[in-house]
């Protein structure tokens, strides 16, 4: 008996799943669910440059019953990958969610993922019957690269055979980006948005201007900082020119607005909010 209670404690933990609000969910696995990396991108013969696909990727399927679904549910495949899916009624589903080998989409796709791990995401009833979301589902993944660097969720459109942005989120304390989508079936990357950062912020009493230090960028760089705190004063911006450098990166702060400047969108005796940069010149 003993042994039989750790077996079923260890059952979760093995299969590397978490359903919120959901007391037991039934899996398949396919033999490749046990790579998570990025994939990496080798060049070929005349054809250029093409992503290297792992010997194992990552691929999982979901069957959640109706009871399961009333409260909506959040299928967490890794650490940092998640979809999470409204309340349903009177329907069963099923959420297959995995990473893509090269041959699974078209060469143009893969010569402009900038070597982003691809994902592969399909919700829809037992039957094969189309699912459609309402509202929309949210998915999760890991914010690759820079992590300063502003993060967004592409997803690939096949009509005009182009990756397209989604509104995204970052969670900074997880290090990852988040976007809801309208649709049950999506293949998805992250890429940075070089132009914009995301970050911590704090101040310094200097000049007693709209100045900021920044290391990414030289002195007299003008740029557009809005609070994304979620607080009163979410949404406030302020244009700042740089005339120091720092933070140093240990700091763990993106950018260092003067004293005059951070009133203007945040509360000082707050110490830090986490903010977005844009470049204006």
């Amino acid at each position: 008996m003993f042994c039989f209670l750790l077996f079923v404690v260890w059952i979760p933990i093995f299969m590397g799943m978490t359903v919120r609000g959901v007391a037991h969910a039934q899996t398949t696995t396919s033999e490749t669910s046990t790579s998570t990396g990025a994939i990496n991108r080798a060049p070929t013969d005349d054809t250029g440059v093409l992503p290297f696909a792992p010997a194992k990727l990552f691929s999982q399927t979901f069957e959640l019953n109706p009871d399961q679904l009333a409260l909506g549910a959040k299928i967490t495949t890794t650490a940092t990958t998640s979809v999470e899916i409204p309340p349903v009624t009177s329907t069963a589903l099923m959420i297959e969610i995995k990473e893509l080998p090269p041959e699974e989409l078209p060469d143009i796709a893969w010569a402009s993922t900038t070597m982003s791990t691809v994902w592969h995401i399909d919700v829809k009833n037992p039957d094969g019957a189309i699912w459609l979301p309402k509202p929309f589902i949210t998915v999760t993944f890991p914010a690759e690269g820079p992590f300063y660097y502003k993060k967004i969720v592409y997803f690939w459109d096949g009509n005009k055979e182009d990756w397209r942005p989604l509104p995204s989120e970052t969670d900074f304390k997880n290090k990852t980006v988040s976007a809801r989508y309208p649709l049950p079936y999506g293949r998805f990357i992250v890429r940075d948005r070089a132009s914009v950062f995301e970050g911590i912020a704090s101040w310094y009493r200097w000049e007693n201007g709209n100045f900021a230090a920044f290391r990414h960028l030289s002195k007299k760089s003008k740029l557009k900082v809005t609070n994304i705190s979620g607080s009163a004063r979410d949404g406030k911006t302020v244009t700042v020119t740089v005339n120091d450098y720092g933070p140093e990166e240990w700091t763990g702060r993106l950018i260092d607005l003067d004293y005059y400047a951070y009133r203007q969108i945040g509360l000082p005796r707050g110490g830090v909010m986490p903010v977005r940069v844009e470049v204006i010149k």
